[in-house]
């Protein structure tokens, strides 16, 4: 489904289902995926094996210069049980990627 506010023919934000999330949906009250969640811990049994991680909610917030960053958000921490942690790095953006070297080399 495309968002209102994303004109036809722009990259815009377009959220998608799959027959997973769906059906995980159906079965357990919601949407299983989680946005906006930073891990703060991940913790290990006696054997190093990971058992639980800890996490908290975050939002973006325009600093001063007006930069935005991530702000933690009171009262979202949360530990969770696991077996198994994959981790997901997001993409905020295209940053400065010229690699060329500095005139005069």
């Amino acid at each position: 489904m495309r968002a209102r506010q994303t004109t036809h023919g722009r990259n815009g934000r377009v959220h998608k289902i799959d027959y997973g999330q769906e059906e995980a949906a159906a079965i357990f009250g919601r949407d299983p995926r989680d946005y906006l969640i930073s891990t703060k811990q991940l913790v290990g049994d006696e054997n190093g094996h990971v058992k639980e991680i800890h996490t908290v909610g975050v939002r973006w917030e325009r600093d001063e210069h007006g930069r935005m960053n991530l702000a933690e958000v009171e009262n979202t921490a949360q530990a969770l049980p696991a077996q198994l942690v994959l981790l997901a790095m997001g993409f905020t953006g295209r940053k400065n990627l010229d690699r060329r070297p500095p005139s005069g080399h």
